[in-house]
This record gives C-alpha cells, sequence and structure tokens, in this order.
C-alpha cells in the first residue's frame, strides 16, 4: 500500500487570521479526495502540535476515519516517510518550508514532492508609497526605505530560497496562468500544471432582504488588498450616490482601519456613516455577506488567482476586478475591470456597477458562464489526485 502524507501545517487557523483562503483550499481537497474511493493508498495529515478541529466541518476531515495523522511541530521536522511515499504540500508559501524540502529529499530520496504554489508573494514589491498608512512607527516614517530594501532581500533571499526548494519539486499544480509564467521565471524545470479552482459548495442561493445596497471588500487587512485606494475611491463616490450604497469590509482589524483614517484624502464623515467594518468572518457569515451584496469589489495589486471573484460568482453577484496578475483569468469577460493603481478608475467602476441595469446584464452573463466553471473545476480535480497517488 502506497503512503501519501498531506502537510497541513500551513492550512490550519492561525492567530490573526482565524479564515484564510489556504485553508479553505486544502479542506476542499480532503473532503473531495474522502469521497473518492483509494484503496491502494492511505493518507496521512501532517499536523501541527496541539491542533484540534474547531468545527463540524474539520471535526467530519479529521475524524472521518479516512485519514491517518501524524502530529510534527513544522515542516522543518526532522521528517521519515515511508519508502517511494509521495509528500503533497496544498498550501507551499512559507519560506521556511521551501528551505526544509532539500533537507526532506535528503533523508528520504525515493519520496516524491508535490506542491501547490498559490502565488510568489514574497517576490511582489509594486505596492506604493500610500501602503504606508497600513504601519505605524518607524515603518510608517520610513516607508520610502522598504522597496529599496525589500528589492535587495528578494534578490539575495527570498529568490534564491525559492528557486532552492523548488528544485526538489517533482510535480507544481498553481492556480492561475499568471502564477504559472511566475515559476518559470524563477527557473523551475520539472512539471507544472495550472488547475482551476472553486468555491466551497453553498448551502443556498436564496437572498435574504439585506438593510442596505453594499459593495463588499473582502480581506481588508494587507496592504496588497488595496484598501485605501478602494476607500478614497467610496469617498468621491458617495459625493454623488443617489442609490445609498454603503461599503461593507471583512477582515480588517480596528487598529488597520485606524490607521488608514490618517490618509488625508479619506473623508472621515462619509466613512463613518456609509462603511461597516468586520473582523475575520466565519463561513456562513460570509457567505451571507456575499449573498445580499449588489456587487464585490476586488481591487487588489496583485493575486494567484482570486477566489472572492468565483466565490461571488456562484451567487450571480458580480464584481469589480483590477486587470492585474491573475484575475483576468477567473472570470474573463463576466467582471468590471479597473486599474488599481487608479483611484478614479475604481471609482468608475463603482458608478458604473451601481446602475441597475448594468448589475442585471452583468448577472446575466455570470448566470451563463458559472456552470461551465464548476466542470472545469471538476476535470482539473481529476488531474490533481492522479499526480498525487501515481508513482
Amino acid at each position: 500500500m502506497k503512503t501519501v502524507y498531506i502537510d497541513c501545517t500551513s492550512s490550519v487557523p492561525i492567530k490573526n487570521q482565524p479564515f484564510h483562503g489556504g485553508l479553505n483550499y486544502t479542506h476542499s481537497l480532503l473532503l473531495e479526495l474522502n469521497k473518492r474511493n483509494h484503496p491502494e493508498h492511505e493518507f496521512v495529515l501532517l499536523l501541527p502540535t496541539d491542533y484540534s478541529p474547531k468545527n463540524a466541518a474539520t471535526e467530519l476531515i479529521y475524524n472521518s476515519g479516512f485519514f491517518k495523522t501524524q502530529v510534527i511541530e513544522a515542516l522543518s521536522d526532522n521528517l521519515k516517510l515511508k519508502e517511494n511515499s509521495t509528500l503533497f504540500l496544498p498550501l507551499l508559501y512559507k519560506l521556511a518550508d521551501y528551505k526544509s524540502l532539500k533537507k526532506i529529499k535528503h533523508t528520504n530520496p525515493t519520496v516524491k514532492i508535490v506542491a501547490t504554489i498559490h502565488d510568489m508573494r514574497h517576490l511582489f514589491s509594486k505596492f506604493g508609497n500610500t501602503s504606508r498608512y497600513f504601519y505605524t512607527g518607524l515603518l510608517f516614517y520610513f516607508y520610502f526605505l522598504y522597496r529599496p530594501i525589500h528589492w535587495l532581500m528578494i534578490t539575495l533571499f527570498y529568490s534564491p530560497a525559492i528557486r532552492r526548494g523548488m528544485r526538489e519539486i517533482n510535480t507544481i499544480f498553481t492556480d492561475s496562468n499568471y502564477s504559472l509564467q511566475e515559476i518559470i521565471n524563477e527557473g523551475f524545470k520539472g512539471n507544472i500544471l495550472p488547475h482551476y479552482l472553486a468555491p466551497k459548495p453553498r448551502e443556498s442561493n436564496d437572498p435574504d432582504k439585506p438593510e442596505h445596497k453594499y459593495f463588499l471588500f473582502v480581506s481588508g487587512n494587507r496592504a496588497v488588498k488595496n484598501l485605501l485606494r478602494t476607500l478614497e475611491a467610496f469617498c468621491m463616490f458617495k459625493e454623488t450616490d443617489n442609490n445609498e450604497y454603503y461599503l461593507y469590509v471583512t477582515g480588517i482589524t480596528g487598529c488597520t482601519m485606524n490607521n488608514l483614517l490618517r490618509y488625508k484624502k479619506i473623508n472621515k464623515d462619509i466613512v463613518e456613516k456609509w462603511v461597516r467594518v468586520f473582523g475575520y468572518v466565519d463561513d456562513e457569515e460570509l457567505d451571507s455577506l456575499y449573498r445580499n451584496c449588489s456587487v464585490l469589489l476586488f481591487t487588489s495589486l496583485s493575486e494567484g488567482f482570486g477566489l472572492p471573484i468565483l466565490e461571488a460568482a456562484q451567487y450571480n453577484k458580480p464584481s469589480i476586478s483590477s486587470y492585474t496578475s491573475s484575475m483576468p483569468e477567473v472570470l474573463g469577460s463576466c467582471t468590471y475591470y479597473i486599474d488599481p493603481y487608479s483611484v478614479k478608475s475604481i471609482f468608475k467602476g463603482m458608478e458604473y456597477l451601481s446602475q441597475e441595469n448594468n448589475i442585471k446584464q452583468y448577472e446575466k452573463w455570470l448566470s451563463e458562464c458559472y456552470p461551465i466553471l464548476e466542470k472545469r473545476n471538476k476535470i482539473d480535480l481529476d488531474v490533481v489526485f492522479y499526480h498525487i497517488t501515481s508513482s
């Protein structure tokens, strides 16, 4: 019987981010794997110390009896894996994990390593000076030094560590052609396959009766998500808005929001009246926000895929999205694209998709497109599981 080890050390809730895309991706894969019949394989989950399931969904995965478990501190542990086994990393992004791969391969020369690289976030540096408002202290006042220092870190440390780690991988999965090209640019010459993602199945697509019309902005706590420019654009939008639109923002701390309000182009009165801030919401609350919003705002500077666009589409909700990186690959022409570095472009997107007739047109396109994307995901999953379980 062949053993497949699945690293879950990066795919569990963390202190400042109890819900994140990598966790959802891993859980979706495990749930689907649990449905399939692989009698000639055993699957061992590598779990961090002291981890325990937090809800019914994770209980179903970890206590189903289908998966065995092995506790490790981190991937950097001195792992002893069975001969001719497979090590699958559904979420490879930590530099420490890249560095661990050479040691793992040296200790286990017959192991096959398969990994999903969702993005190359350590190599992205095109933030702009307004990103300093996400920070306080020295980083706020000396942010002009960040970009040259970050460039040096990329050149001297990040890129070399990633390149060395990728040499030990047999097959890489990635979410988009954009990420695929970034991986190739880092010198990977092995087997690399893009595959289409899908959101978790939803229990209901029937909207409630929301209190307001609102734009939804998810995961606003990182500078790369571009919330500051979006807030500025929303303040411009509210000066002419006749439809009483609100802006709902999830995944942001009160500290970060207060930092952003220091920016002089943000109208605090508009924010106080028309912006509602949420912390990190669970799946049920996020579903409700998607289901009842009018439009998703996804103005991120860079994404390995852009799953929120697809999550909104699952409820037939259109998106205003950046045309940068991978995002045009998610829904093609069914999304209204903007320049994420231009506040005026984001404002124009809000102005256009706040009109009811324009929303209905995008909803029509989405209803025709989404079933095709669901089918595509199922086909791609077959390829993923084939490479995980093949010799």
